[in-house]
This record gives C-alpha cells, structure tokens and sequence, in this order.
C-alpha cells in the first residue's frame, strides 16, 4: 500500500496507542499526524489536508462522539474510524452519521489498513 500523498490523524490523549497506530502504518508511507484532544484536531486541519482520522471513543475532555460530531458539522465527507477497548461504549449509536466504523483494540493490523484502504480509495 502506497499511501505517500495521504495525512492520517489519529486523535488518541495517550502517546502509546499514537506510537503503536503510527508503527502499523509506518509502511504505507502515509503522514501520521496526532492530536490529543480536540483543539489540536483543529490545529492540524488548519495546517493540512486531513484524508482519514483514527479517533480514540474514550477521551478525557471531549469524547470520540461528540469531536466527530463537530468534524462531521465542518466535513461532512471526512471518514472518521472509532478506536476502542470496549465496543460497549459504542452500542446503541450505530445509526449516528459521525463515524465509519470501529475498530477494536488491541488492533489487528490487517483489519486496520484494509479498513483505512477502503475508506481513502472512496475519496
């Protein structure tokens, strides 16, 4: 997979789980952007074209949703994939408009980039 003109951010508040999505993706040649929390989010779209955001549910300040909800409001078109530890946290929003799909962690890296794959080659 060459995705070398491709700007993935991950929106995840610990560094780890950043440095594990970013080393899964390392390959593809892809520029893996990170963001904490939701006013760093903002910062990189203003600074680049953002293809595809790998969003963390669980977050301190702002969870997952409500951030894609206000990302969905500016960019409608933007695909935006849940990461979570606990797919509950997730159950009963399934008809909600402000993600893709989700993915559960730990991360399996093959489902990992055959989701990414499907949703950047629709752009």
């Amino acid at each position: 997979m060459n995705w070398e003109e491709k700007n993935i951010l991950v929106v995840d508040d610990v560094k780890i789980n950043y440095a594990v999505l970013r080393g899964m993706l390392k390959s593809t040649r892809a520029t893996i952007l990170w963001a904490k929390n939701y006013p760093e989010a903002l910062t990189h779209f203003k600074e680049n074209e953002i293809n595809l955001i790998l969003m963390d549910y669980q977050m301190p300040d702002m969870d997952g949703l409500e951030m894609s909800k206000r990302i969905k409001a500016v960019f409608e078109n933007l695909p935006i994939i849940f990461q979570t530890a606990n797919t509950n946290d997730i159950a009963g929003i399934e008809n909600e408009k402000y993600y893709e799909e989700v993915i559960e962690k730990p991360i399996n890296r093959n489902k990992l980039l055959y989701t990414i794959e499907k949703y950047l080659m629709k752009k």
